[in-house]
């Protein structure tokens, strides 16, 4: 019967068991041994994976910092030249209310 004070209580060891099958001791050293190998590997992808967006990051960086560079050296007209002159009013129009041009 459960529960009564005349049950014996046997105290056992914690079994791992995988699949109703209780592991030794060589198989929880080469589970924990896979274990810390899947987190080693994990981690060494994780961070080349980093070091590739940082890499990419620095590129673009530099890219955007060398055109904004170009285009400052050429006066922000993006290489286009300037060219000068005189000029003379020969007539002044302006708009009408409707916003059209007349003479």
């Amino acid at each position: 019967m459960l529960g009564t004070i005349d049950d014996e209580i046997e105290i056992m060891p914690r079994r791992v068991v995988i699949n109703g099958i209780p592991l030794g001791w060589p198989e929880r050293i080469l589970a924990g041994v896979v274990a810390v190998l899947v987190i080693v590997l994990g981690l060494a992808f994780g961070l080349v994976i980093l070091g590739l967006v940082v890499a990419a990051g620095l590129v673009l960086a530099v890219r955007i910092w060398w055109l904004r560079r170009r285009l400052r050296r050429a006066g922000g007209h993006g290489g286009a030249t300037v060219v000068e002159g005189e000029y003379r009013v020969l007539e002044r129009r302006s708009p009408d209310r409707d916003g059209d041009w007349h003479d």
